[in-house]
């Protein structure tokens, strides 16, 4: 790790939502690893999505389809491994967050710290000096967000920002794998319905799935000169 003695280090730990799809290569390297998988509302995911998209051609379709598959995976690794695999809903940790930090802690075997409960506190400095850096606005953006304290605003946004047909082709993606987590849907859809949603999305449905296998599912298997290749000439990294 840069700037950092390596020797004093007792735990290394890395958020990356891509790490869903290598826990078990993950494990065979490294026995002791844990893993905290952070939940949200799939209606939820993609109105964040919609709301800071901005130039970028992205549909709820594409979202709602990378959502289920994420989550279908999680369901299966902590169905196998229950004790290396801890689920953390984003609902429950903003409605009850040193319930929710203390549990996670306990999990990981590390020690419990209230400053852990106001992290925006000490981030404050770093966003402004982010402001005078090359960091694309959309990183400032996210970084900013990251100074305010945890809230509960967001909770059930979804409900104004999604279209009533963009919350029925969510659900129809999502609504399944959803219930595993106990996010329910809010609409009792039909077969037909269903069918209609996939039948008029067939073409982002092919586009997700080729994104899906190549960008996310095998990318870190891909060679690294065509990763490079992605990066360089369609701006895509991971």
């Amino acid at each position: 790790m840069p700037n950092k003695n390596n020797a004093d280090a007792q735990i290394i730990i890395d958020k990356n939502p891509d790490y869903t799809f290598y826990v078990e290569p993950l494990m065979r390297l490294f026995p002791d690893a844990k893993f905290v998988v952070m939940l949200r509302d799939y209606r939820s995911v993609v109105s964040s999505y919609k709301l800071h998209q901005g130039k970028r051609i992205e549909s709820c379709v594409l979202n709602a389809f990378l959502w289920n598959k994420f989550n279908r995976e999680t369901a299966r690794l902590q169905a196998a491994y229950p004790s290396k695999i801890m689920l953390l809903r984003y609902e429950d940790l903003v409605q009850d967050t040193e319930k929710w930090v203390r549990q996670t802690c306990q999990f990981l075997n590390i020690g419990f710290d209230k400053a852990m409960l106001t992290p925006h506190q000490n981030l404050e400095t770093q966003a402004q000096n982010l402001q005078n850096t090359e960091v694309t606005d959309r990183d400032k953006k996210k970084i900013g967000e990251l100074t305010k304290p945890i809230n509960t605003s967001h909770l059930g946004a979804w409900k104004t920002r999604l279209t009533n047909q963009e919350i029925i082709e969510i659900e129809t993606l999502c609504a399944q794998t959803g219930s595993l987590f106990g996010y329910e849907p809010s609409k009792q859809l039909t077969t037909a319905n269903k069918l209609k949603v996939y039948l008029l999305n067939l073409p982002r449905l092919v586009l997700a799935n080729i994104t899906f296998w190549l960008l996310v599912k095998n990318y870190f298997y891909l060679p690294f000169n065509l990763r490079m290749l992605l990066i360089k000439y369609l701006k895509i990294t991971r």
